[in-house]
């Protein structure tokens, strides 16, 4: 009887089947030859901590899905690192000694063998019949064998689905390294180009302002001179982040006043916020917030962002801006009212030259997350659709 059992499973094991159905014939197989009238097979599952029904064969009476660590005879099998064998007086009940397992009702005896090795848990074989079973030396020993061959399954299984988690992972990397190829190129590339067109662009730029002095002030021709400088000073805006994010300059690092940055910023878009209705409220903290920081390059981290904020109010608005302490980080939070950000887009929103605006390249906020990031602190979106997005920007205290 035993060679014969085991050639079989053997053949379930070894076959070309999924592990689910080789599991399931097994198991099939047990309750036909052993004196069992349930089997059911549990898998681990190490990161919710649980014995979850794989297969089962037999009887469906006290058929449990899952088990905890420390639930049942499961659990006490975990615990003890040992197989089981449970006997009742009666088949009513669901306490065993003293452990309770409500998959015993129905039940008089069981059976639980561990599915482990020396490093891991996979799972565990659990046999429970109507009546007393009495197993001889022989058949307790086959059943051990059978458990090392499920065990050797479950192994394939884990280490099937670690490489193919690494080939993932590889795919992955490869796809970032390309990715990352083209951005070298495109910045390369971008760079001469923007350098190539500034030139030129200033020349327009100071004609136009030239052109605008010489024209009279009724005249209809003012317009078009507006429109002009206007455009060339858009061009200008987006040269510059071309040129800011190719370039690769060392930071200067000095303390300085968060406080003093954020204020100069605002300032500086004095007008823009006027022309779009924009509301600027502050709430900078009452002392001042020092930070070891390139003021420059901070300085254009800010910008981009009151930026974009501008860009989501061009019918006006309200950006709050503040500062404040937490713990040993002096934290921005700018928050505008313009609606928010797609939730399809949110995760792209600081990879280079991904924009949903009409106008722009792109880079804005790419640039800021590298400013921030040489400063070793950190950038975080807080979005609401329908609301609006604010930016808690997180940078160590001097």
């Amino acid at each position: 009887m035993g060679y014969d059992i085991l050639t079989r499973v053997i053949e379930f094991t070894e076959s070309d089947l999924a592990i689910d159905s080789r599991m399931g014939k097994v198991a099939g197989l047990l309750v036909k030859e052993f004196p069992f009238d349930s089997c059911a097979i549990y898998a681990w599952d190490d990161k919710e901590k649980l014995f979850k029904l794989n297969v089962a064969a037999g009887s469906r009476k006290g058929r449990v899905e899952s088990y905890g660590q420390n639930q049942g005879l499961p659990g006490l099998a975990r615990k003890t690192k040992k197989h089981l064998e449970a006997y009742k007086p009666g088949p009513e009940g669901i306490l065993w000694q003293e452990t309770e397992d409500r998959g015993l009702k129905g039940f008089k005896g069981a059976c639980v063998y561990p599915l482990k090795d020396r490093q891991r848990w996979y799972g565990l074989l659990y046999l429970k019949s109507a009546k007393k079973v009495e197993l001889s030396p022989g058949e307790k020993k086959l059943l051990e064998v059978i458990s090392r061959l499920l065990v050797s399954n479950f192994k394939c299984k884990h280490h099937s689905q670690s490489l193919k988690k690494a080939g993932t992972k590889i795919k992955d990397i490869h796809s970032r390294l390309t990715q990352a190829e083209k951005l070298i190129v495109l910045g390369e590339l971008s760079a001469t180009f923007a350098h190539e067109i500034r030139n030129p662009l200033v020349s327009l730029g100071g004609f136009a302002a030239r052109l605008k002095k010489k024209i009279e002030p009724d005249s209809p021709f003012n317009v078009y001179v507006d429109y002009m400088v206007n455009e060339v000073r858009r061009l200008e805006q987006i040269i510059n982040n071309i040129l800011r994010y190719t370039e690769q300059k060392e930071a200067v690092f000095e303390g300085t006043d968060l406080n003093n940055i954020l204020s100069e910023s605002l300032a500086f878009f004095s007008e823009v916020f006027k022309k779009h209705d924009i509301e600027i409220v502050e709430g900078f903290a009452r002392k001042p917030l020092r930070v070891m920081a390139d003021r420059h390059q901070l300085k254009i981290a800010f910008d981009n962002l009151i930026a974009n904020a501008i860009q989501s109010m061009e019918k006006g608005g309200k950006l709050t801006v503040s500062t404040s302490r937490e713990k040993s980080w002096a934290v921005v939070d700018l928050t505008d009212n313009g609606g928010g950000i797609e939730p399809r887009y949110i995760n792209n929103i600081f990879e280079p030259f991904f924009t949903t605006k009409k106008y722009g390249t792109g880079l804005g906020l790419d640039i800021t997350k590298r400013i921030i990031t040489k400063h070793k602190g950190r950038i975080d979106v807080d979005n609401k659709m329908g609301q609006g997005v604010t930016f808690s920007v997180k940078l160590r205290r001097a």
